[in-house]
């Protein structure tokens, strides 16, 4: 499942400790990550080419031979007028400590908004390395336009990208409108409708039943690659917000409300299902 793979970038994997344990950098670790990224976007609002390559590692210098035309290819591409940068201290990473040498990185995948258009990155950095000091600095850094990160996201079988240093992906367009729901990436269709929220609150209160749900209120305007579906719902002039139904075999599992970045209420609990 292409959702359940992408967690691994907001999944802690722990090799051998606990990031809480060993080293006061670790106990720091979402300060010191936070700190990264605002430095990474204030260099690239700035158009900074040189402060960015200074946010690496030594190692990824020496070893990523496309970096400065990567960050060019960046700056070029980027509007420089950042609105957004949705982290929410929620880190994976990895973590190792032998006879009382650390290595420690943290990593995520976090939506940016800039000028009403999506844009995500994958910032993986590497904040000790006892054995190798070279290598503190960031390691991996992915940025996606909203049509690539869509296309990435909704294809099961892509494989994580592993290349060092910065990637810009931004060359491949979609024919659909791009929204972000819970912080991720879905082709959106606009539909017009003439129901409102309650009326499939009620449905759903009294009914599982996917077919009749979709013959009363019609074809949801998003779907993940798995079972969720999501219907737009205009909560305000200025506010949408989306009814995310999750599916299985046409029956109903569960319903929450959600928005571009959260999770808002649950609709409809989850049900066991044999």
């Amino acid at each position: 499942m292409k959702r359940l793979a992408l967690l691994f970038i907001i999944v802690t994997i722990l090799i051998g400790v606990f990031p809480g344990c060993g080293s006061w950098q670790r106990v720091n670790e979402e300060k010191i990550y936070r700190q990264k990224i605002d430095a990474f976007f204030d260099a690239l609002d700035a158009g900074d080419a040189e402060e960015m390559l200074a946010l690496f590692s030594q190692t990824v210098v020496n070893s990523d031979s496309d970096l400065n035309e990567q960050i060019d290819k960046l700056i070029s591409l980027y509007p420089r007028s950042t609105t957004t940068v949705m982290f929410d201290g929620l880190l994976g990473g990895e973590y190792e400590d032998e006879d009382g040498m650390f290595k420690s990185m943290a990593c995520a995948t976090i939506p940016i908004i800039n000028n009403n258009e999506y844009y995500w990155v994958y910032i993986e950095l590497i904040y000790e390395d006892d054995s190798s000091p070279d290598s503190i600095g960031l390691h991996r850094v992915y940025f996606y336009t909203a049509d690539e990160y869509c296309m990435y996201f909704q294809d099961e079988d892509a494989a994580a990208p592993m290349e060092l240093g910065l990637v810009v992906y931004a060359q491949r367009k979609m024919d659909q409108e791009i929204r972000c729901i819970e912080s991720f990436p879905y082709a959106f269709t606009a539909i017009e409708r003439d129901f409102d929220l309650s009326e499939m609150e009620a449905f759903l209160q009294s009914s599982d039943d996917w077919s009749a749900f979709v013959a009363k209120f019609g074809q949801p305007n998003a779907k993940g690659v798995t079972e969720n579906c999501y219907y737009e719902i205009q909560e305000s002039a200025d506010k949408v917000i989306y009814l995310e139904i999750a599916v299985q075999d046409e029956e109903i599992i569960y319903a929450n409300l959600v928005d571009e970045f959260d999770y808002i209420r649950c609709v409809l609990e989850e049900k066991t299902v044999n």
